[in-house]
């Protein structure tokens, strides 16, 4: 598995590499360490020299880092610096590396606000094919990261408990795969979750008119729908529960991920809502905005889906 880690030089950023090793569940990996720059501050007399300057301390943190690694047992580990923002340069990099993840903190220099609403996190999602997962850290530590602590033994429990939200489409199975791939060596328990959200009323020359809708029979449909993929699960050695609520996406998501005490939420970002509504109208982003949790986000058309969704159900995992 590769893995890019985008850094800003900062020890919070640095929190994503515990993720990065956990996800890659024993199994060999490749860790690219990236980290874009630019030079800012009073005009200079060269600014090209000034674009050096930062390039090269970039490339000299990112070096200290993969040496760090190296001293705990952490080889298979490259660097690269980048000149420009951070966005585009997350997503060459990835095309570059040929990345089968990307694992960024929502802590760092920039802060949560600079980087989940100001378009880092947000603009990487939006425009690429890799699974992303955002670590939300849990602030200024005084710990170790777990790689410090344990080094090359990479099988400490990082992550418990996962939650994976479901809309009972395809495309939002895709996620299942690549969640059986590490909740499976890890014995991660599972929560699959299906939210039945209430239909709005429609307002039409004042008035609002509202659709019937049958909460019990929504309900039992769920309950319906995410039996097989449980039963499928535990023939795969899971530990697996199923939730169905009825509310806000969001809303629901973010509570039944603190009633289970989960660690991570999973989801893709497409479903029958579309990727536009879903990032930008408020599921997945208020998520990301409100959650302390670790979230892990997967990009899905509906012309892969269908395809997907059966590997997933034979057992295959990207």
């Amino acid at each position: 598995m590769k893995i890019l880690v985008p850094l800003d030089g900062s020890s919070l950023a640095e929190e994503a590499i515990d993720t990065a090793i956990v996800l890659a569940a024993g199994g060999p990996f490749t860790l690219s360490l990236l980290m874009a720059t630019e030079a800012h501050g009073l005009p200079v007399a060269d600014p090209i020299d000034a674009q050096v300057r930062v390039v090269r301390e970039a490339e000299e943190y990112l070096v200290s880092v993969r040496d760090r690694l190296a001293r705990h047992g952490i080889t298979d580990v490259d660097t690269s610096a980048w000149y420009g923002q951070a966005a585009p340069a997350i997503l060459e990099g990835a095309r570059l590396k040929k990345a089968d993840l990307i694992v960024m903190s929502s802590h760092g220099r920039s802060g949560l606000g600079r980087l989940i609403l100001g378009s880092v996190a947000e603009s990487v999602l939006r425009a690429t094919r890799v699974p992303l997962c955002i670590v939300h850290g849990p602030g200024a530590s005084t710990e170790l990261p777990t790689w410090q602590s344990h080094g090359a033994n990479r099988r400490w429990a990082t992550y418990r408990r996962v939650l994976i939200a479901l809309d009972g489409s395809p495309a939002a199975e895709t996620i299942l795969p690549f969640v059986m791939g590490f909740a499976g060596p890890f014995g991660l328990e599972v929560t699959l979750l299906r939210v039945n959200v209430p239909i709005r009323p429609t307002v039409v020359d004042g008035t609002a008119l509202s659709m019937l809708e049958d909460p019990e029979t929504d309900r039992i449909d769920a309950e319906e729908y995410l039996a097989p993929l449980a039963v499928d699960l535990r023939r795969r050695g899971l530990r697996v529960t199923t939730q169905v609520r009825r509310g806000p996406a969001a809303e629901e998501i973010l509570k039944a991920a603190s009633e289970s005490k989960v660690d991570l939420i999973a989801m893709t970002t497409h479903g029958r809502s579309g990727l536009e509504r879903l990032i930008l109208g408020s599921v997945a982003e208020s998520v990301l905005r409100t959650t302390a949790l670790s979230v892990l986000l997967m990009r899905a058309t509906e012309v892969e889906a269908p395809r997907v969704a059966v590997t997933a159900r034979q057992g295959g995992a990207r």
